[in-house]
């Protein structure tokens, strides 16, 4: 199955045939959980384009500008050379990643997710995240903002973690990038030590 950002909207390839969705929005879209799994469904739903080669060849869009992102078996491809026909974004369903290396985790590691998330509500759909991974922290940038993240040499996060969040304002990515190993640090620091209860 392939995925493709057009001018029209998103389509979706499957077996030679294309579906169009109009009215959806390209990052909320690819950041769905079990967004393979949400393709199938709509292929089943969808009526087939009869002009979906055209569209793709006329419309196409670049997935996240001049960004290449390689995460969890999804490739996003920026240049023609990806295909000959224009850019493609091709998925497969693959395990949750973070998911198993949290449930697989031994006592001295710490694991921390990313998560992409689109305008109000981000933290609260990264605590969920922590939540359902086994996470010890997420660190949630909203990509709906144009100033920050991918083409920006700055962004601005909010690690959230079971005591609670932690505004990380606008910077350059490096002091971002910092912030977030000092809370891997403080992690890490109070899992380390000795225990204040007396045993009984």
């Amino acid at each position: 199955m392939k995925l493709y950002k057009t001018k029209t909207g998103i389509v979706i390839e499957k077996d030679d045939k294309f579906f169009l969705m109009k009215d959806e929005n390209w990052d909320q879209f690819i950041n769905t959980d079990h967004l393979f799994q949400k393709m199938e469904k709509l292929t089943r739903s969808l009526m087939p384009m009869t002009d979906g080669n055209k569209l793709i060849d006329e419309g196409i869009l670049a997935p996240i500008g001049s960004q290449e992102l390689w995460a969890c078996g999804v490739t996003y491809l920026r240049s023609k050379i990806g295909r000959q026909d224009g850019l493609t974004l091709e998925l497969e369903s693959t395990d949750d990643i973070v998911a198993s290396v949290a449930a697989g985790r031994r006592p001295d590691q710490t694991v921390v997710g990313f998560a992409a998330e689109h305008g109000e509500g981000a933290a609260e759909r990264g605590r969920a995240k922590l939540s359902r991974k086994g996470l010890d922290a997420v660190v949630v940038n909203d990509i709906a903002r144009s100033d920050i993240g991918f083409d920006s040499a700055e962004n601005e996060v909010t690690i959230v973690s079971a005591d609670g969040e932690r505004e990380v304002g606008r910077r350059p990515k490096e002091e971002v990038a910092a912030a977030i190993l000092d809370e891997v640090e403080r992690f890490r620091t109070r899992a380390a030590a000795p225990s204040t209860v007396e045993p009984e």
